[in-house]
């Protein structure tokens, strides 16, 4: 990927306003950050996510994109529901397992933007999303308990 980025870098460098025509300073910058990986990471998240206009993004397409995303993540945990003669119980242990597949194949796949550690950020994933689901059962058990105290206390 570095070699993609370093080209990257020459084109960002016109845009910022280092034209061709100053080739001695972009031959440094370019050997700078060819050199420096931490400090070409940090270049191009900065001008990749958006800092200069030629790299801003549509957010009517991000929104359309996230949205296909939401719905492909949700495959996982609904698909093994779909058989006719699914126990309950096993569609939930397949569900299960394929959803945490899922997360952790997402995981691994954002290093590809992050550069990161793939194991590790696929651990994050898995976790944060474990997390997120466990806030979800204690409110949705806080919201049953409301909901049903109410109704005992009518009749």
């Amino acid at each position: 990927y570095k070699a993609e980025e370093i080209e990257e870098v020459g084109q960002h460098l016109q845009v910022i306003g280092i034209p061709p025509d100053q080739s001695d300073l972009r031959d440094r910058l370019i050997a700078h950050y060819n050199n420096d990986s931490n400090a070409l990471l940090k270049l191009m998240i900065a001008l990749e996510f958006g800092v200069v206009e030629e790299e801003e993004r549509s957010p009517i397409t991000a929104a359309l994109f996230s949205g296909f995303l939401f719905f492909v993540g949700s495959l996982p945990s609904l698909l093994p529901y779909i058989p006719e003669n699914q126990t309950p119980n096993m569609g939930l242990l397949l569900a299960a397992l394929a959803t945490t597949l899922s997360l952790l194949l997402v995981g691994g796949i954002k290093t590809w933007a992050t550069r990161g550690n793939i194991w590790s950020a696929a651990i994050e994933n898995l976790t944060v999303a474990g997390l997120g689901g466990i806030f979800a059962y204690v409110v949705g058990r806080f919201f049953d308990k409301i909901v049903h105290s109410g109704r005992s206390e009518e009749h």
